[in-house]
Parts: C-alpha cells; structure tokens; sequence
C-alpha cells in the first residue's frame, strides 16, 4: 500500500522574509538567491541562511543568473566554518502569475543535479500577490526535486509546507562580514521587519508577506470632453463627471417612468 509523499521546511521567520523584502525591490524582473542549510530527515529540511543576489548576478522578466562567484564565496565560508551545505535555490516569477517552477526551471534542476552528486533539491518559487491585499505582499512556494535513491529514476516534484521558525537565524549575524562583500545590495532592517504575516496559505503551502507600504490606488484617466457653458464658451470637463452626470440623468429618467428599465 502505496502511502502519499509530504515534504517540511523549517525555515525561520526572518529568513523567509528576507526572501519576500528582496522580491518587491525588484517588481518585473526576476530576482534570486539560495538556501543553505541541512536535510533532517527524508521528509524535511531546515533552511538557516537565505542568500540574496550577486552585484554580478544577471536578470530579466523571465530569467535570473545568480553570481556564480558571490555564491562560491559565501558556499565555502559557510560550509567549512558552520557546516551547513548549499541545498536549494530561490528565484521569483514576481507578477506573472506562475506559482510553480516553470518547464524550464525543472529542465535546469533536473540537468544540473546529477553533475553535484545531488540526489535531491530544493527550488523555491515567489510571487508578488497583487490581489486581496491592501498592500505591497509576496508568497513563496518550496517545492522538492528527488531522484530515487541510487538511481536517476525522477520522481513527481513535490510542493511542501513550511514551518515558520521563531526569532532570527543565528548565521545571519554571524556571517554579515561575509555576505556584505559582492552582495548586490543587502535588505536593511526596516525593510525586514515591516513585513507580517497576513495569511497562512492553505496549510502553510504558501505563507503571505506584507505590509511593508500601501498599494497605490490606480489612477483612471478619464478624457477630457466639451461642454457648454451658460453665458461663455465651451468648458471642459473630466470624463468621470460627465458618467456622473449620465448617472443622475438615468435616475431622474427611471423617477418619472418606472417603466424604463432597460436605460
């Protein structure tokens, strides 16, 4: 009998923030990093430190290249001083709307893990939430690439939950020597700590970030069209009053002939 894959991330709060506060500096163009940390277990990992993108890293609308350099560096540092290994990557889809990795984002992780000696992977996917919220907010999906064990047999990629961790990651601190040196720019603390939680996600699939500064209203540019002024010449007026006007002449309309419905 056959049982159902599930997959954690413990990951702590500020971490994930970090994530979504990187995310809406850059709000057309993808943006990225990776995720270091250790698997617990065969079903859960813990993230500890997310790095953000290289001064050197490459992005478009749809791609994003991280600084192979900038990555080494802090790799190796964290690695042979802290013991904690690079298990994962993140990038965001920012306003596309794709809340999964794309075909080409699984074409990339499926090549790239048997050249490592990797035998299982973490991508996370971001999106800028620009729906039901009343402010700028980012979720983040993690989802897990596994080839089964000591083969190349592909396994179904499976998206997990997160378990939001308490408090700050202790490396952060600890490495910010390291991570300030060939970072593209770091989040300032601000920055971080203006973000909530504002929605859990279904079962914590995907925990919703903001409150970092109110969306902006949408301007409506009405046109501008000519009226007749008693007495003078022609007078302009926003097309938003002239809908007004429309719509107190179709109720003066409807007032006096109930019968008038269709207007």
């Amino acid at each position: 009998m056959s049982t159902k894959r599930e997959f954690t991330v413990a990951i702590y709060a500020n971490e994930y923030k970090q994530i979504c506060a990187w995310v809406l500096k850059h709000q057309s163009l993808e943006t990225g990093g990776d995720l270091f940390g250790l698997w617990s277990d065969a079903d859960s990992a813990v993230i500890q430190l997310v790095l953000g993108p290289g001064k050197n890293c490459q992005r478009a609308t749809h791609s994003f290249y991280q600084d192979v350099a900038y990555l080494e560096k802090v790799g190796s540092n964290l690695t042979d001083n802290d013991g904690v290994c690079h298990i994962g990557e993140w990038h965001s889809h920012h306003t596309i709307g794709l809340k999964r990795p794309s075909g080409g984002d699984e074409r990339t992780v499926w090549t790239n893990m048997p050249k490592y000696g990797l035998s299982r992977f973490l991508l996370f996917i971001a999106n800028i939430e620009t729906r039901s919220y009343r402010c700028e907010a980012v979720s983040v999906g993690c989802f897990l690439f596994e080839f089964v064990k000591g083969t190349n047999q592909k396994l179904e990629v499976l998206q997990g939950k997160f378990h939001l961790l308490p408090n700050e990651s202790p490396f952060r601190s600890k490495c910010l020597s390291v991570l300030k040196k060939g970072a593209e720019c770091l989040n300032q603390n601000e920055d971080v700590k203006s973000l909530k939680i504002i929605n859990t996600g279904r079962n914590m699939e995907r925990p919703v970030m903001g409150g970092q500064k109110p969306r902006k209203p949408r301007k409506h540019k009405g046109r501008t069209v000519k009226r007749l002024k008693h007495g003078d010449g022609p007078e302009t007026v926003n097309e938003n009053e002239e809908e007004g006007m429309l719509f107190r002449i179709v109720n003066e309309i409807r007032r006096r002939c109930p019968f008038c419905v269709l207007l």
